[in-house]
């Protein structure tokens, strides 16, 4: 027999499935969108396994069995449910022949047509429901009995009309469990709280958009006491309000020094390029030549890192003089690269290289005019702190900042929704115009018909009679 696979974006959408498409969710991950019977799922389980799995799989999972609020399902009851359904479904459509489950495991095949009798399940397998659908599933396995608060959907209720999904107050408490302890919070997971403190902190954005959103929120010191200003700055908001007030201003003096430091450099940057003109300082003598090393300016070049290259430099010319005393005892030189300083010792003539990175700066906007030399700036004692700060920066990362139109994002959320359902609105009217020109259409075109019919049934009664009069006008004739 040959077998061809089934192409699932061939088959047509089921009409159950098709007003639920274009939900705008449907992207996020672990979301399931709904159907006729069911809400939306969306659960911790779904957003970290449903990926594993088709999610046309999963379109007819959700059920009151993970939406009922507060109350998680637990093994057991999810496998009444399925043998429930799997007896309601025998008894709708019942099958003549038996069939094993998932039947991919060749050597089970093998050992039940030997025994010519299928395997029955293990207690606590994945479908051990299914050896008996006649017979209520039960199971005293403790696991079986455990709530699944993984499996809980967090969606509450969907408007498709306005587009709008609302899902479970992460605070929700369930009932008072069965067992002793608190009443727990299934809905309390990181996404929840994560998106319920987004929502909060847009409306409060909302509520102060006219004093500049929820970065006016913490109270100056003008208007409230020590007292007040502690206990607000002592909160976890107030620390972030704080902390991002804090971080604005000293961005704004950085920026201000920064501006100053190029002011500072960009007069200087204009003295070395002073000898390529014609004239000399006075205005009317020559102008000597200029030379490469004039379109050069040493900066933090002190002290610290004349003194450190030497050191770096004295250490290189100690080896390089041990070596050329070895070489010397051996014969390998001559005498005349040697010469003798004012304490005896004997020294080698020569340069003593070193390789050091230097760094070059030239003003923005200035085109190829002076370049600014740092030497040394991976040795300079000055630079080290500064080197270590721009490799470890102390913010890691803060978004670019922007001056949008006095627009919170509670506004631009529930206005888009409103000028959506102005436009399906719209939209509706118009479709529904149609359909009555298009019916007006119809009821003319029937009514034509009518009178077309009845034009050809006169017309061919006329003719049926005509046909029998001369039929009768000729056997008169013949009969005289």
């Amino acid at each position: 027999m040959d077998f061809t696979p089934i192409d699932l974006k061939a088959r047509p959408l089921p009409a159950h499935l098709a007003e639920h498409e274009d939900d705008e969710n449907g992207w996020q991950s672990g979301y399931i969108k709904g159907t006729d019977f069911s809400l939306p799922y969306n659960s911790p389980w779904s957003r970290r396994y449903g990926n594993e799995v088709a999610q046309d799989l999963f379109r007819g999972l959700n059920c009151g069995y993970f939406s009922t609020p507060g109350v998680a399902p637990t093994l057991l009851a999810l496998k009444m449910h399925a043998q429930a359904l799997c007896r309601l479904i025998q008894a709708i459509d019942p099958t003549e022949d038996p069939k094993k489950i998932a039947n991919t495991d060749d050597a089970t095949n093998h050992i039940a047509a030997e025994a010519d009798v299928l395997p029955r399940y293990d207690p606590s397998e994945a479908f051990d429901f299914l050896d008996d659908l006649d017979v209520p599933y039960y199971n005293d396995d403790p696991s079986h009995h455990k709530p699944l608060t993984m499996l809980l959907n967090e969606v509450r209720s969907r408007h498709e009309a306005y587009g709008a999904t609302t899902y479970h107050c992460p605070f929700h408490k369930a009932g008072k469990p069965r067992e002793h302890g608190a009443p727990a919070k299934p809905y309390a997971t990181h996404q929840s709280l994560i998106m319920h403190a987004n929502d909060c902190l847009e409306r409060l954005d909302h509520e102060f958009s006219s004093s500049g959103g929820i970065l006016s929120l913490l109270p100056t010191n003008a208007e409230h006491g020590a007292a007040d200003l502690s206990a607000a700055r002592n909160s976890l908001l107030g620390q972030w309000l704080l902390h991002t007030q804090t971080l604005t201003a000293r961005l704004h003096e950085l920026e201000r020094a920064h501006g100053n430091a190029c002011l500072a450099l960009a007069g200087e940057a204009h003295i070395p390029h002073q000898v390529l003109s014609e004239l000399g300082p006075d205005g009317r003598s020559g102008r000597t030549t200029c030379f490469p090393q004039d379109k050069y300016i040493l900066v933090n070049a002190g002290e610290d890192a004349f003194e450190h290259i030497h050191l770096i430099l004295d250490k290189l010319e100690a080896t390089e003089q041990e070596r050329h005393k070895v070489y010397k005892e051996l014969g390998a030189v001559g005498e005349a690269i040697w010469q003798q300083q004012r304490n005896g010792v004997d020294y080698a003539r020569g340069i003593v290289p070193v390789t050091i990175p230097t760094r070059y700066y030239r003003i923005m906007g200035q085109g190829h005019h002076t370049l600014f030399v740092l030497p040394a700036y991976d040795n300079h004692p000055g630079v080290k702190y500064f080197k270590e700060l721009e490799e470890k920066p102390t913010i890691v990362a803060t978004p670019m900042p922007t001056f949008p139109a006095r627009v919170s994002e509670w506004e631009k959320k529930y206005d888009g929704r409103v000028e959506k359902a102005k436009e399906l609105e719209l939209e509706n009217a118009q479709l529904k115009a149609e359909v009555v020109r298009g019916q007006e259409g119809l009821r003319q075109l029937r009514a034509e018909m009518e009178l077309l019919a009845k034009r050809a049934e006169g017309a061919a009664h006329a003719q049926v009679e005509a046909q029998t009069g001369k039929g009768s006008r000729g056997v008169s004739t013949g009969r005289k």
